[in-house]
């Protein structure tokens, strides 16, 4: 899956079958991690068609020449009725009128944001491994928050996300280029391919790297990875694959002594799940701190492979 808007143009194109209900016990591809659906205007899901919201990504780019390890399993499906959030920025600034999605393995439902960052998105559907996706990946870090089991209807409160940089601040990713944003700098490689999702980022002047550092607290299951997270930043565009792992370098804010040994994560916001399981975190690199403390680094034959949310923490 690539990230919001893919899976509204998705919508347009998708067949809407009763017959098949939507439902994601229905779809056994998806329970591997590997289809997607496809949303329907109108807070309404559907089916995935034609490969869902997963055709939707291979209509966005090529295949990635660096595939993931992958952590498609099989599930079992779970009845999701309303879900209810408020979405601000960090700050508790409202996000108003922007769209948000529950999403299974199989299908998406979606809602807008109203003047007080309020929504409720109605499923009623069973749904394999859902999660609430907010933050838009376009003015807003994408973060995906996984719906546990036990219960049919969810109030979860207030979530948070963070405001990403301009579009006009972005910086091409381009073979060959050094680009920083929000403290995050990726070094590319000569060869480097960059797969971008070309849908959800139609408009050019959308497609620059972007960043922005995220309070680790408002973070879907930062606190919750064994070790915890401590650092975490929102990265667009998301989804763009880099082949191979661009270098990356951040600060080192949690003041972690020079040469200590970090693990970098990505956060799998994607049903594909070829990086990370979907809605939490998977690792993709092991970094180092620098000599003088300052930054943290990947080591060499790592790197950053999928722009999505990123966290680190020290390595066990």
């Amino acid at each position: 899956m690539r990230s919001f808007e893919t899976l509204a143009f998705a919508a347009l194109a998708a067949i809407w079958i009763p017959a098949c209900g939507g439902d994601d016990a229905a779809a056994g591809a998806a329970a591997s991690g590997g289809s997607g659906g496809a949303v329907l205007t109108g807070g309404t899901g559907g089916t995935a068609a034609s490969g869902g919201a997963g055709g939707a990504s291979g209509a966005a780019g090529s295949a990635p020449e660096c595939p993931g390890p992958g952590y498609g399993e099989p599930q079992t499906p779970r009845r999701v009725g309303l879900v209810t959030a408020t979405v601000v920025e960090v700050g508790g600034a409202p996000i108003v009128d922007q769209l948000v999605l529950v999403c299974g393995l199989a299908s998406c439902f979606n809602g807008t944001t109203g003047g007080d960052g309020a929504v409720g998105v109605r499923a009623n559907e069973n749904m394999l491994k859902p999660a609430f996706k907010f933050g838009d990946g376009l003015t807003h870090a994408l973060l995906a928050r996984p719906l546990p089991a036990g219960a049919e209807d969810y109030a979860l409160g207030t979530v948070t996300t963070a405001p990403l940089p301009p579009y006009a601040a972005g910086q091409p990713l381009v073979a060959g280029a050094t680009v920083s944003s929000g403290g995050v700098t990726l070094g590319l490689a000569a060869d480097a391919d960059v797969d971008l999702d070309k849908l959800t980022y139609a408009q050019a002047d959308r497609r620059g790297f972007r960043a922005v550092s995220i309070p680790v607290e408002h973070v879907p299951g930062a606190l919750e990875a064994t070790p915890p997270l401590a650092l975490v930043w929102g990265l667009a565009p998301v989804e763009t694959h880099l082949c191979p792992p661009a270098k990356l370098t951040v600060p080192n804010d949690a003041g972690w002594a020079p040469g200590a040994s970090v693990e970098v994560l990505v956060h799998g916001a994607a049903i594909e799940e070829a990086w990370a399981p979907y809605g939490g975190w998977g690792k993709v690199s092991d970094a180092v701190v620098s000599a003088d403390g300052a930054r943290v680094e990947t080591v060499e034959g790592g790197g950053l492979p999928l722009l999505s949310a990123i966290g680190l923490r020290l390595a066990p």
